[in-house]
């Protein structure tokens, strides 16, 4: 199993729950990753590692073959592609409500709704995700 993850949010976690004159003194990863995270297999459905980060609010989920990390799922890509394979069903880009999407997609949409009733929502959420990235580089500040 993978020992520890760390991703944005547990940098984000990891300022907010140390002084600022503490962190520079952190030097490990270790002091801010999630440890033991839940992982999926590669061989698993899609939609149910979409709906375990919907539920769970996660962002990231490693993907294992055996006992080896062979990628991270990531929620905003993973959630893109699904509503562009149901808009592409239903030959509309946009949605009124989740149960239009239903009558398309009903996985897609049992999976969505824990997190929201308006498929415009998540549109909108995941463009302003896409354009708050930054590559950060061993070379950046």
């Amino acid at each position: 199993s993978l020992l520890s993850i760390a991703t944005d949010k547990d940098v984000v976690r990891g300022f907010a729950e140390h002084d600022d004159h503490q962190w520079p003194d952190i030097t490990s990863i270790d002091a801010i990753a999630t440890h033991n995270p839940t992982c999926v297999q590669a061989t698993d459905e899609a939609m149910s590692s979409i709906s375990l980060m919907v539920t769970k609010r996660w962002r990231h989920l490693p993907v294992l073959e055996d006992e080896t990390v062979v990628g991270v799922l990531c929620i905003q890509r993973c959630l893109t592609e699904a509503i562009e394979r149901a808009q592409k069903k239903i030959g509309k880009t946009q949605w009124s409500s989740l149960k239009q999407l239903e009558a398309v997609d009903p996985t897609l949409a049992k999976a969505l709704s824990p997190l929201l009733t308006d498929v415009r929502t998540l549109r909108n959420l995941l463009a302003e995700e896409t354009s708050q990235q930054q590559v950060v580089t061993p070379e950046t500040n």
